[in-house]
Formats: C-alpha cells, sequence, structure tokens
C-alpha cells in the first residue's frame, strides 16, 4: 500500500519535483509503518516527520515565488496554510485510532497531495521555467 510518484506529478522543476518525491516517501514510510501496525511513538515520529518536511517544502515554494515575483503568491501561501492545517487536523483521527481504513488513509494523502501538485504548482513550475528562458 503507498501513494505512488510518477511522470504525472513531475511539474519540471527540479527542487519542486525532489521535494515531492521525498514526501512521498515520507507518506509511503507512515502507510508501511500503519500495515504493519507500528507502536504509538513510531507512527507519531513518521506523522510529524510529513507535517514537517510538508512545511519545510511549502517555506522552499514561497521562497522561490517571492524572490521570483510569482503573481499568485497570496493564494498559494493560502492553500499551503490550509493544507497544512488539513493535515495536522487529520493527525487526530489517523493517530488517535478513529480513521483506521487504510485505503481511506491513503486515499487522504493522495487525494492532499496530487490535488495540490496538478493545480497549484505546476502552474509555479512554469512560471519558474519561463522565467529562467533566455529572452
Amino acid at each position: 500500500m503507498s501513494v505512488g510518484f510518477d511522470d504525472s506529478l513531475r511539474v519540471g522543476h527540479g527542487q519542486i519535483d525532489q521535494e515531492h518525491q521525498a514526501l512521498v516517501s515520507l507518506i509511503n514510510e507512515f502507510l508501511q509503518n500503519l500495515v504493519y501496525k507500528q507502536d504509538r511513538n513510531t507512527l507519531d515520529l513518521r506523522y510529524n516527520a510529513i507535517c514537517e518536511y510538508a512545511a519545510l517544502h511549502f517555506s522552499h515554494e514561497e521562497e522561490l515565488m517571492r524572490n521570483n515575483k510569482f503573481h499568485d503568491l497570496c493564494i498559494h501561501e493560502k492553500r499551503h496554510e490550509s493544507l497544512l492545517t488539513e493535515l495536522r487536523e487529520r493527525s487526530r483521527f489517523i493517530l488517535g485510532g478513529t480513521d483506521d481504513n487504510l485505503s481511506d488513509i491513503m486515499s487522504f494523502f493522495h487525494d492532499w497531495l496530487v490535488f495540490h501538485i496538478k493545480t497549484s504548482d505546476v502552474k509555479l513550475a512554469d512560471f519558474l521555467n519561463r522565467r529562467s528562458e533566455p529572452l
């Protein structure tokens, strides 16, 4: 049971793609820990690693946006804030044992990540790539 990372999730910007892959790896480690019913402490550590890395990744994206004067910076920042809130709120259900359906948890992570990549990050990467092209 895992969240896949394939070419459809590549946005064409090296740093962003690498960070997305790392985030997918952290999510998959967590899912494997759930499958093998690891202890609560291990699950907490893995879930917190996802939250921390997501926050770090979002801050990197926001820095790229600020440095390159990305026109949708405020909207993208609000989406990041919303995604982090959703991730943290969902932890109560996943780690608290209320949501123990592995398929639902995997779908949550897939939808949470994939929707953002395909709706927001693709636009950012296109913008960044256009800015780096010679005039």
